[in-house]
């Protein structure tokens, strides 16, 4: 993606959000659109909006509303569906299932920012794409399943 990419981030937990808005706001190309706490929220937001986020990055892991579930409501939604969904998470068995939805790409969650600002740049710079595009830190411990 070229020029200023607007980012939606929907992720529970407010370290996370605080580390990814970090990455962003070092980013000269990417911006955040919003921040949502799960994929009710989310929905929510974007079914209110006419000017939607050039990508999302979601968590799997939240409540009322799971990653997995919001991913499909917006590929089922005519609005969002091009919207391309990267998942993050701790484990690498969901890559597949995230895949299999619909996702466009999936991030292993790093350990450290550097580590995270990299693959976020990587992503950004890799979408649009048609094939899945994964990221997995090479210096971080992950879980298998």
């Amino acid at each position: 993606m070229n020029g200023n990419v607007s980012v939606l981030l929907v992720e529970d937990d407010t370290d996370d959000q605080e580390f990814f808005k970090e990455v962003i706001d070092n980013l000269e190309n990417a911006f955040m659109y919003d921040v949502s706490s799960n994929g009710q929220d989310a929905i929510d937001r974007l079914d209110h909006q006419t000017v939607y986020p050039d990508i999302i990055f979601m968590d799997i892991n939240m409540p009322k509303m799971n990653g997995i579930e919001c991913l499909k409501a917006i590929n089922a939604n005519p609005k969002t569906k091009d919207i391309p969904v990267v998942i993050l998470s701790t484990l690498i068995g969901q890559r597949e299932m995230a895949q299999t939805c619909g996702a466009k790409g999936f991030i292993v969650k790093p350990n450290s920012l550097p580590l995270l600002e990299r693959l976020v740049t990587d992503m950004i710079h890799s979408l649009p794409r048609k094939e899945f595009f994964i990221q997995v830190p090479h210096s971080s411990n992950h879980k298998k399943d």
